[in-house]
């Protein structure tokens, strides 16, 4: 707010008169450094308390403005960094899909054979839980024939787990015994025999019927006193 002409005019005349007022202490030529002219020193305000408030408000704008520039700056760079950050990651995601469809196309068709080869592993080792050594099988109930029996049939069914033996038995003691040695072996159950085989003496036709006990095929199959040639030539 401008100074009107009569109050400049009065103020210029109190500056006059204390500067003459005040009479030097010492020359100009010997003051020391750091000394004032005038040791009463005036201190102009030519401020009003309106133009203060405007300054002072101003000064606080000017420091809101700076922090708020600042903060601004701090902000771009921020996001300055995350929109590079976000390009980097979505480049190497891109990557990472385009390498994974490469392998998958590359290698696909070896994964297919692997997993081919696997079901058959798995197929083969299904095969194999559920082999039952016949020839084993054969030989053990073979075993257990004694001498004067001369068989005509063996029939084994391994899926039914039936058995079916028939022959001739010279004396009745052959045909007991055969039977005895069927009845104790852990490889027949329920073992049948029809009763007319007892009221024959000699050259006995006999016909034995049970159910086979594959759980209780032993490994091997054969006793130690018998061996496999014996019992085949049996037959």
């Amino acid at each position: 707010m401008p100074l009107r002409p009569l109050h400049q005019k009065n103020l210029l005349a109190k500056i006059t008169d204390a500067a003459r007022s005040a009479p030097p202490t010492r020359s100009a030529s010997k003051m020391q450094p750091g000394t004032t002219l005038f040791p009463n020193q005036w201190r102009l305000n030519l401020l009003t308390e309106e133009q203060k408030k405007s300054l002072r408000g101003h000064l606080i704008s000017l420091t809101f403005r700076n922090v708020f520039f600042v903060l601004l700056v701090e902000t771009l760079l921020l996001g300055s960094l995350l929109v590079v950050g976000r390009h980097i990651l979505e480049v190497n995601f891109r990557q990472s899909v385009e390498q994974a469809l490469s392998i998958a196309t590359t290698f696909g068709a070896s994964n297919r054979e692997i997993r081919a080869l696997n079901e058959e592993i798995r197929n083969l080792q299904k095969i194999q839980s559920q082999f039952v050594p016949s020839g084993d099988l054969y030989g053990g109930i073979l075993a257990l024939v004694p001498s004067g029996i001369a068989l005509n049939t063996l029939h084994l069914n391994i899926a039914g787990k039936n058995l079916l033996l028939r022959g001739v038995a010279e004396k009745r003691q052959d045909l007991n015994r055969l039977r005895d040695a069927l009845a104790a072996s852990p490889l027949i159950a329920n073992l049948e025999s029809p009763l007319s085989n007892l009221f024959v003496k000699q050259n006995i036709p006999f016909e034995f019927s049970g159910r086979l006990q594959i759980d209780a095929v032993p490994t091997p199959i054969f006793p130690a006193t018998v061996n496999r040639e014996t019992a085949t030539s049996t037959l």
